[in-house]
């Protein structure tokens, strides 16, 4: 959770501004996660289907997409109940609003992220990178609350070694141009493929790299995401 400038950010993408709320310069939150947040996820899906055995059946259904209702309704959980926040006016975009579908509520997060100071958008590869994770996380969110952006947020969490990973991060990117225009070509639809990208980067990948039943559910070989979900509260995966 990190935030940005909004104003920094309107000028940048003009074409899917963000509100501003009547502010010059208002407060951006970008929001992402990693491997951390699948042990909750785990435990949230477990809680709201006690009897797996029921799926099983088809006594009940799996949501159409699990992993992002929970980080939507855990974000606006988090705005509705902090009490800092709930007088705030938000304007929550998630990273599954693409232009073509959902073009007014569409934000480039990538750009947003970007401005954080904190992860290295690459223009060449379309990829962005942590000096924590390196290329193991996801943007999930982006908010927009009606107060005033605080330039010293901007150097409170401006990494010292984003230089180094911008370098690191160059020195893969050969592969990962190539990997990614064989992605394209294969309609994104290559799991195979999409996971060489982020294993292309050897940075953060020891301690980030996702555990097996997540790269199950997010890169699946030969079977539908959920029926992952089921196996794993079955106990078995």
């Amino acid at each position: 959770v990190l935030p940005f400038s909004v104003n920094q950010y309107n000028t940048l993408v003009s074409k899917h501004p963000l509100p501003t709320f009547e502010h010059s310069n208002p407060l951006g939150i970008v929001v992402g996660c990693t491997k951390s947040f699948w042990t909750p996820f785990i435990e949230s899906l477990k809680s709201r289907y006690p009897d797996p055995q029921a799926l099983i059946r088809g006594d009940v259904e799996l949501d159409k997409n699990p992993v992002d209702e929970y980080c939507k309704s855990t974000i606006e959980d988090v705005i509705q109940t902090e009490k800092d926040l709930q007088d705030l006016q938000c304007d929550v975009r998630y990273d599954w609003h693409v232009p073509k579908r959902m073009n007014s509520t569409f934000v480039h997060i990538q750009t947003a992220a970007h401005l954080t100071n904190y992860f290295y958008y690459d223009q060449k590869t379309k990829w962005s990178v942590s000096p924590d994770y390196g290329l193991w996380f996801v943007f999930r969110a982006c908010l927009v609350f009606d107060v005033d952006y605080e330039t010293k947020a901007e150097t409170e969490s401006t990494p010292k070694d984003l230089s180094k990973i911008k370098s690191i991060f160059e020195q893969a990117s050969p592969e990962i141009v190539r990997l990614t225009q064989q992605a394209s070509g294969e309609g994104w639809r290559n799991t195979g493929t999409l996971l060489q990208i982020r294993d292309a980067l050897e940075y953060g990948k020891k301690e980030w790299r996702y555990p097996n039943s997540m790269l199950e559910y997010f890169y699946p070989q030969g079977r539908e995401k959920k029926e992952v979900l089921k196996s794993i509260l079955l106990g078995e995966a």
